[in-house]
């Protein structure tokens, strides 16, 4: 998934901010695809729960790694808190992903991309000032 991502946003604008809302985009797309049936990362973390679990491990470490990549792209736009940033858009995909697999065409990656754009305001509003 993370290579489509890639690929996928190398297409969208070049800004940074504009990147981190692509990111919710391309979810949107995925999850209007009618085999959609929720992250397989969060599927299988549900299933195999267990901390010492290898398969729970493999899925906390590719969070961390899609975390870290939005950081990134935080950093790129000139976030200063690129890491807080980073934790509150990805619980945000994560949560939209969760509903829409228990909810179809509930909307909830749209819902998810306008808090985002309200947490990215807010980060920036935040460097403007200091």
């Amino acid at each position: 998934m993370q290579t489509n991502m890639l690929s996928w946003l190398a297409d969208k604008d070049s800004d940074p901010r504009q990147k981190l809302l692509a990111v919710f985009d391309f979810f949107e797309e995925i999850m209007a695809n009618p085999n959609f049936r929720g992250c397989p990362f969060i599927n299988a973390a549900a299933e195999f729960a267990e901390q010492a679990n290898p398969i729970q491990r493999v899925t906390a470490e590719f969070y961390t790694s899609f975390r870290g990549f939005l950081a990134d792209l935080a950093t790129q736009a000139g976030i200063a808190n690129a890491e807080e940033l980073a934790s509150q858009l990805s619980m945000l995909i994560a949560g939209a992903i969760v509903r829409e697999q228990m909810q179809k065409h509930s909307g909830a990656m749209r819902t998810a991309t306008a808090a985002a754009e309200i947490l990215i305001e807010k980060s920036l509003a935040e460097v403007q000032r200091t």
